[in-house]
């Protein structure tokens, strides 16, 4: 004797679709890095003492190359604000 498979919850494709672009922006914002001045300077410091790209990384908590786009926005805006 087997018993009946229990009934599941039904999503409706709204919800569903809610739920996807909600993940996918979490996503983007854990991609989109910003750099302030201050973290800017604090990279360029450690990188002049040599500590590696990963520690920096790391002890920003963020992935090395989130941090290596994060520095050529930082890096483009600032030649941007010079023009």
């Amino acid at each position: 004797m087997t018993t009946p498979p229990t009934p599941r919850r039904a999503d409706s494709g709204d919800r569903i679709l809610a739920n996807l672009n909600r993940a996918a922006l979490a996503v983007n914002d854990r991609r989109r890095f910003v750099l302030s001045d201050a973290q800017y300077a604090d990279i360029l410091a450690r990188r002049d003492k040599r500590q590696p790209w990963t520690a920096i990384a790391a002890a920003l908590g963020v992935a090395p190359s989130t941090l290596a786009n994060a520095i050529a926005r930082h890096k483009a805006a600032q030649r941007k604000a010079q023009r």
